[in-house]
Parts: structure tokens; sequence; C-alpha cells
């Protein structure tokens, strides 16, 4: 393209070379270069020539929308891509994935993360996966842990709460009856049983599945947590394995981020593509304040975001931990 382009009727050539940031493409880096040195990017005296990937921000929004909430694989992806003529490889999607969440998405990981630990409750759930190339003996297991906050103020408002009395009146019976049912049982069956092992397992829990006894807002079940990582599992049966520590610590960061996104009624790519052309604009920024307005309850996230035919909006994180 340098070579056949006719330059001569442009007032200024730029030409924006070395590393650029994994690449978001000439529209980010064009916008990068705008706030940071006050240059009218599009004006039509000026070209701008960029080295490196072209793939832009809104192309890794909408192959981490189809990977991460959709369930379709990089390589049937990039089988797609070629189907129009494009050839791309499936490392070198990959690598966008990687580089993207370590670069970029993984500041606003971190964030959620501090959130999290702003929750009275946190509900937890595990799955294993394996990763090919971990230097572990093959067959080795890794979990993947999700962590999701409680119900959120205003759905509480929404459905009615059982009361601290009504739990002890009326459910503190029953979870009494319940273990001295399973102690009893236990002598009654062949020690090494899957009944046996079971209800051993019950017991070993009791102190803390009686903790929703004398704390209302503490749920039952663990439902959030259990639908919180079943895209995971989902997307599991797809690929089977994990390629590498890398990889399984972009899916952490991409899978949090959806699910996130999901659980504050954004639209998905909408918000992946809107973190990616904020955050290299800001990435060198000492001050982390531009971080707030990322977030995605936040008012600049829900407007520019906001997925159709949604309900109102809360307060939810949902965390991916990848555990080798």
């Amino acid at each position: 393209m340098l070579r056949n382009a006719d330059h001569s009727s442009f007032a200024s050539v730029y030409v924006v070379c070395g590393y650029t940031d994994m690449r978001l493409g000439t529209d980010s880096l064009a916008t990068i270069i705008q706030s940071r040195y006050h240059l009218t990017v599009f004006a039509p005296e000026v070209l701008f020539l960029f080295c490196g990937s072209r793939v832009t921000a809104s192309v890794v929004s909408v192959m981490m929308n189809a990977k991460f909430a959709n369930h379709q694989p990089l390589e049937r992806q990039v089988q797609f891509f070629k189907s129009f003529g494009v050839n791309l490889k499936s490392n070198t999607a990959a690598n966008w994935m990687i580089n993207a969440s370590e670069q970029y998405l993984s500041i606003i990981y971190d964030e959620l993360h501090k959130h999290l630990y702003d929750s009275e409750v946190i509900h937890a759930d595990e799955t294993p996966f394996q990763v090919i190339r971990d230097d572990r003996s093959p067959g080795s297991k890794s979990y993947m842990w999700v962590y999701r906050n409680g119900e959120c103020s205003d759905k509480q408002m929404a459905f009615p709460n059982v009361s601290e009395k009504q739990l002890q009146q009326t459910v503190k019976p029953l979870v009494d009856k319940f273990f001295a049912w399973a102690k009893n049982a236990i002598l009654k069956v062949p020690a090494e049983s899957l009944t046996a092992k079971a209800l051993q397992y019950s017991i070993n829990q009791e102190a803390y599945l009686r903790v929703f006894l004398d704390s209302p807002n503490v749920p039952m079940q663990n439902n959030r947590a259990e639908q919180a990582i079943r895209p995971f599992t989902l997307d599991r049966k797809n690929w089977v394995a994990i390629n590498s520590p890398k990889c399984a610590d972009a899916s952490a960061i991409i899978y949090s981020l959806v699910e996130t996104a999901k659980a504050n009624q954004l639209s998905v790519q909408a918000y992946l593509e809107y973190l990616l052309t904020e955050l290299p604009i800001h990435i060198d920024d000492k001050d982390r304040n531009f971080i707030a307005d990322l977030l995605p309850w936040s008012k600049a996230a829900q407007k520019k975001c906001r997925a159709p035919k949604n309900l109102n909006s809360s307060f939810n994180v949902l965390i991916y931990l990848n555990r080798l």
C-alpha cells in the first residue's frame, strides 16, 4: 500500500511505527495520536501510515464475543474468515486474545476483583480442565474458579427475603433433623460405599451448611455461581483442553468481563469494543480515575453499551480465576 499510494497531495506524512500495543489497528492508533499529540487525524491533508497489525478493536471484540459468549471456537471463526478470502491463522487469533487480555482487559479485571471484596456474600464454584503445555505430567488437572457477589440490593427489594425469625422457627428444625438422620444413617451403610462417603462429606460440612440459619443474606443454594460457571463448561466441550497457562489466564479475564457485562445488562460485544477502544488511550496515564467510567455499571458504559430490552442495571461482579 505504501509503495503504490500517491502521497504528493498530502501536506504531512506521519509514519507511526514501533510497538503498537497488540495492536488494535489504525482506528485505535489514530485515536491515540489525536488525543496525545493533538493532531487532526482524519484531516484530508494528513495521511497516517501505521506499521504493525491491522486488527481493530471491533474485530477483536466480535471474535471474543463469538468465542466466550456464543461458544464459537477460534478454529471455527478462522474457517469463517477464510470463506471470505481472509487468511487468518488460529494462533494469530489466539495471540490477539492473549495480548488484549494481558495489556488492556486485565486492568478492568483487577479493578473488578477489588470490588468483589466489598460484597458481604461471595458465591464460588469450580470446574476442572486440562492445560496442555504447563510443564506438568500429562493429564494433570487445573481448575477454573468463579466468584460472584451476592444478590444486589435492588433485586433484594424485588423479591421477599426469609427473615431470621422464620429461618429459626421453620427451617432450623428441618436442618437439625437432616443432620441427626445423616449421623444415624452413616452407621448403617458399608463404610467404603459411595453412600457413606456422601453422608460423611455432608456431616463434615455441617458448620458451613448451617451458616445461612444465622445470616439471612446468605442463601441456601449456590445457583448464582453455578450459573456463572456454566458458559465455561459449555465451551470446554468444544476445545477439550487449553493450550497454555497464558491462554488459561486470558480465558479467565475474558470470561470475567463477558459474564459481568451480561449480569449488568450490557451488550457483550459493545462493552468489549468500548474497553479495547478506550484503554489504549489511557494506558500510560498515571491518574487511574479513568477506570471508573469503564466499569460495567458506570453511567458511561451503561449509556454506550446497554443491551436492548433489558432489566435495570445493578452492581454485579463475576470473577474467574485460573488455578493450576
